[in-house]
């Protein structure tokens, strides 16, 4: 289900952003000032999402450079997930208005707080996924890892974004780091 929402949505974009470039000119000539104010802003929209997005990437991919210094797991975990959520708080500082609006609102209704899970949550999480045996290096290593994983399909979407308005975003060390991550799931980070 959610691939077929990101295709439409990929289509609905691609088509008003192709339609929106070539008739960029058109409109101006025609004074259709009010679907050129439109179609612009949208477009500043978007361009703004391909910019904060490669930028929270850009933060997260630095974790285990980051937290490889760090003695045991329960620091490590507790420096990825600070690192993650500053870069989840300052990216949003510099999103449009209703587009944080709306992920704060997203996060207040599944974590009951619109900066969204602390770190107390996370591991109060996992030790309720562990039932009665709790582990808590294995916690640990949970937060390590998910802290470096970041939604694919918002980042192939906003890659889509970042091509039909030619932004580049390929061949980026941060996806040269998250492809490492996912065939290595931050193993090298966790204390021998």
């Amino acid at each position: 289900m959610k691939i077929i929402k990101i295709a439409l949505a990929l289509v609905l974009l691609a088509t008003i952003s192709c339609v929106s470039i070539k008739k960029i000119n058109s409109l101006e000539k025609r004074e259709e000032k009010g679907i050129f104010d439109f179609i612009t802003k949208k477009l500043d929209v978007a361009r703004k999402w391909v910019e904060v997005r490669n930028k929270y990437n850009e933060i997260v991919a630095t974790i285990p450079t980051q937290i490889a210094s760090l003695k045991t797991n329960e620091e490590k975990a507790k420096k990825a997930f600070e690192i993650r959520h500053s870069a989840r708080m300052s990216c949003r500082d510099i999103m449009d208005k209703p587009s944080r609006e709306k992920l704060e609102a997203r996060d207040l209704k599944v974590y009951k707080n619109k900066d969204g899970p602390t770190y107390d949550d996370l591991v109060k999480k996992l030790k309720a996924k562990q039932g009665k045996t709790v582990d808590m290096d294995k916690i640990y290593k949970d937060i390590i890892a998910s802290s470096q994983r970041t939604n694919w399909y918002v980042n192939k979407a906003i890659k889509f974004f970042g091509f039909v308005l030619g932004k580049s975003t390929t061949d980026t060390e941060v996806e040269d780091a998250q492809t490492n991550l996912a065939e290595d799931p931050a193993e090298k980070v966790f204390e021998k």
